[in-house]
């Protein structure tokens, strides 16, 4: 599993964890919920986009990319 892909699999678990869907996700970042969606299944994300959506369950990118060596 490549490192990008890491990081999206743990936004993804913490973002479940704490009952984030990706409506709200698309809510927060003015995007459509298909969009966000296709998002994580292409790990395709801007800098700017990953981090406001890892700041929804309060990590910032250096924090995520702990989680993700940890998982």
């Amino acid at each position: 599993m490549s490192s990008s892909e890491r990081l999206v699999s743990s936004l993804k678990r913490l973002l479940k964890q704490q009952g984030v869907t990706y409506a709200l996700v698309a809510t927060a970042i003015d995007l459509s919920e298909a969009s966000v969606k296709r998002c994580f299944a292409q790990n395709d994300f801007s800098l700017a986009r990953l981090e406001a959506i890892a700041a929804l369950v309060d990590v910032d990118l250096l924090e995520l990319a702990r989680v993700a060596e940890a998982d």
